[in-house]
């Protein structure tokens, strides 16, 4: 069997190699953080941007990078030329005008003012009011 003195000079040797190894780890690792910190920022950034312009999703583009001003009007053109078919088809079917668009989702959006045969709709967008007569005639203005 082995002496005392030997067991300790073993642990004391091991416990030295062991400080020398995590001492040369943690100076690795402050020599890495020190020669590159804003590496992680960037690249964190770049993976970030990636994400978002990688996701197919409308919604998101439009959440990020907003609606233009042509895209609303087309969607607005969209909604009253629905709106007006359907004030058309409701007074086709029960033979009077409605106080209101007969949709409820078009409703939210578009206006109906003056019910009969003149009447208007009307929508606005952030740069237009729109505004629709029965024939389809489109007119727009700033508000």
């Amino acid at each position: 069997m082995n002496s005392p003195h030997d067991l300790t000079a073993l642990t004391i040797n091991a416990q030295k190699e062991i400080d020398r190894a995590q001492a040369h780890q943690e100076a690795l690792r402050q020599k890495t953080a020190r020669r590159y910190p804003w590496l992680r920022g960037i690249s964190g950034l770049v993976v970030a941007g990636l994400v978002v312009l990688s996701m197919g999703d409308n919604r998101t583009h439009r959440y990020w990078l907003g609606v233009s001003e042509k895209q609303q009007s087309a969607e607005m053109t969209a909604a009253l030329t629905a709106a007006n078919m359907a004030v058309d088809r409701s007074h086709a079917t029960t033979g009077e005008w409605p106080d209101r668009v007969p949709l409820p989702a078009l409703a939210a959006l578009v206006d109906l003012q003056n019910p009969g045969p003149n009447y208007r709709l009307r929508a606005r967008t952030d740069h237009w009011l729109l505004t629709m007569t029965p024939d389809g005639d489109l007119q727009r203005t700033r508000p």
